[in-house]
């Protein structure tokens, strides 16, 4: 029974760790709260460079209009990791952001537990060969 708990426990603890993001479009006005998303993606376009910066949880900022922060910057040449850039907003074209969703992780892990742990208590432990009033078959 152990080793069931422990395996219940264990799935749980996957599905914190993987975690159900959602990601949305921020517009123009929702920049200020940038830096408490979990991860913040940028598609800027100018003059027909289109290049798209990645930034992880407090790594960026907007002040006075202009995005600042540490990232990964993504063109067709390449990735480039931890580059310093400040953005100005109306070079911009989408800014899209990633957070976890706390209920619904809850709510996948505690599924995932009750399946693990009425499965074990349906099928039985390991090693057992059946409930506690079934005899041994006879030989013959």
């Amino acid at each position: 029974m152990l080793k069931a708990a422990l395996s219940a426990v264990l799935a749980v603890s996957v599905f914190f760790w993987a975690g159900c993001y959602e990601m949305v479009s921020l517009s123009r006005d929702d920049y200020k709260g940038v830096n408490k998303y979990d991860e913040v993606n940028v598609l800027t376009d100018s003059a027909g460079t289109v290049a798209k910066y990645r930034f992880s949880k407090g790594m960026c900022v907007l002040h006075n209009d202009t995005l600042i922060g540490t990232g990964t910057r993504m063109t067709v040449l390449g990735e480039e990791e931890g580059i310093t850039v400040a953005i100005p907003s109306s070079r911009i074209s989408v800014l899209e952001v990633k957070k976890l969703n706390i209920p619904l992780t809850l709510m996948m892990a505690g599924m995932v537990a009750a399946v693990t742990v009425g499965a074990v208590f349906l099928i039985g432990s390991p090693g057992s060969t059946g409930g506690p009033n079934q005899q041994p078959p006879t030989p013959q």
